[in-house]
């Protein structure tokens, strides 16, 4: 799938009516740090600061109403080593930059901004 973050962050949140309702299967687990560590915590509470909705015991992430969002990530690309998710999907393509790598195991991998 690519930079997810950057699609929730740029698409549907975006074109939603003021009433209108986001909501999507997304595993906070599937997200790396530039390091290799798991986002998870961290990005669940940068998605609720944004104002989003995380739930992680159904891994789905949901938003009320139109709005526009900046998370502090940037994308750095997939691992194609990383192996099924949760839903058993097959690992994505790899879109990493010329010459890196993730060191870890993690579907995609961001850096946080300062």
């Amino acid at each position: 799938m690519g930079d997810k973050l950057g699609v929730i962050a740029r698409g549907p949140l975006r074109r939603l009516t003021d009433d209108g309702l986001f909501v999507a299967n997304f595993d906070t687990r599937g997200v790396r740090v530039e390091d290799g560590a798991p986002a998870g915590a961290r990005l669940t509470r940068d998605l609720r600061a944004a104002g989003l909705t995380y739930e992680p015991r159904t891994r789905r992430i949901s938003c009320q109403g139109r709005r526009e969002i900046t998370l502090p990530y940037s994308y750095l690309g997939s691992d194609d080593q990383a192996g099924p998710n949760y839903t058993a999907s097959p690992p994505s393509t790899p879109t990493m930059p010329a010459g890196r790598r993730p060191e870890s195991v993690g579907d995609d991998l961001y850096c946080p901004r300062p």
